[in-house]
Parts: structure tokens; C-alpha cells; sequence
């Protein structure tokens, strides 16, 4: 609450000004802080001022901090992901969106599921989601494409299927 007469702010609890000796006695429509910043007491009713129309007034309580959230990102939905197990990228994971697309895993650049292994080519293998079904289609490699401890040239990839691309494994896992 402020003095009337001088203007220093007087603390809570005060019958007095601490500056000027005035009494402090709250009037109709003072407002004093109570509690933490933000929190305000208004002494008296509402009241109609002329071309202001009504005004109310709450005695509101203290509800922290103010949180402002941002928009939900746009994520697209996930069909499965892998993780290397094994090689010089393991525990890299590579999440894969559900929607149809093709994907290449190799070391090169252009690869959207790159590793580092050198014993794989540029382009190693492709990775195709059609239809809600994942494939894997190996590009006639020296090294070859497993899965499952199986050579391949193109399969249908499972729940819990093991890849294994020179020497990298990679363990699928579908959503």
C-alpha cells in the first residue's frame, strides 16, 4: 500500500506511514500486494464509474508461474525403427516414418541410413515401405546383405528382425 500523503510504500502490517507518521487506514477501492507478486486484495465493493461501465473485481489467489505452450508439432506417425547392436555406428537408431517411401542404407553421403562401416558399399541396401509391409532389397554387394544369419536378396522384414550388413547388425522394431 502507498501513503496518501507522501507516497512511500508502506509495508504490510503497518498502522502508519514509516516516512511521515500518516495513519494508514485502507478506503474503498485500495489495493495492497498480499502474499507473492501478482497477488491482489481490494478493499470495498464494485462500483459503476461513469463511461467506464462495471467493473468487478476479484480477490484472486496466487497460481504460480505462467506457462505459455506452444503448438503441437506436426510429428509424422512412426512405422518402426533400427538400432545398430553391433559395428563402429552401435547404438545409432534410425526412425522410420510411416509412409510410403525408400530409403538407402550405405556409407554414402546420399544414404538416409548412413553408417560408418567400411565394409559396406555406397549404397548397400534399400529399405521400401509399400502397402504397410517393409522390405529390404540387397544391391548385388560383395559382402552381402543378412538377416536372420540368412543371405538375402530381398525379404519382408519382422518384429525383432536381425540385419546384418558387413559389420554392422541392426535389430528392426516395428510399431
Amino acid at each position: 500500500m502507498t501513503c496518501r500523503k507522501c507516497g512511500v510504500e508502506i509495508p504490510d502490517g503497518c498502522a502508519c506511514c514509516i516516512n511521515c507518521g500518516a495513519t494508514v487506514d485502507p478506503v474503498q477501492g485500495d489495493t495492497k500486494q498480499q502474499g507473492n507478486l501478482g497477488s491482489t486484495v481490494v478493499f470495498g465493493d464494485t462500483r459503476v464509474m461513469e463511461n467506464m461501465g462495471a467493473t468487478r473485481i476479484y480477490q484472486e489467489k496466487d497460481l504460480g508461474k505462467t506457462v505459455v505452450f506452444k503448438p503441437a508439432e506436426q510429428r509424422k506417425p512412426i512405422y518402426g525403427w533400427l538400432v545398430v547392436t553391433e559395428g563402429p555406428d552401435a547404438w545409432k537408431d534410425f526412425k522410420i516414418a510411416d509412409e510410403e517411401v525408400q530409403l538407402f542404407l550405405g556409407k554414402g553421403e546420399d544414404c538416409q541410413l548412413q553408417l560408418q562401416d567400411g565394409k559396406i558399399e555406397k549404397i548397400h541396401a534399400s529399405i521400401r515401405i509399400k502397402d504397410g509391409n517393409m522390405t529390404i532389397t540387397d544391391f548385388d554387394t560383395a559382402a552381402g546383405t543378412f538377416v536372420n544369419d540368412e543371405a538375402i536378396t530381398k525379404i519382408e522384414l519382422q518384429d525383432g528382425d536381425t540385419l546384418k550388413v558387413g559389420e554392422s547388425v541392426l535389430r528392426f522394431r516395428k510399431c
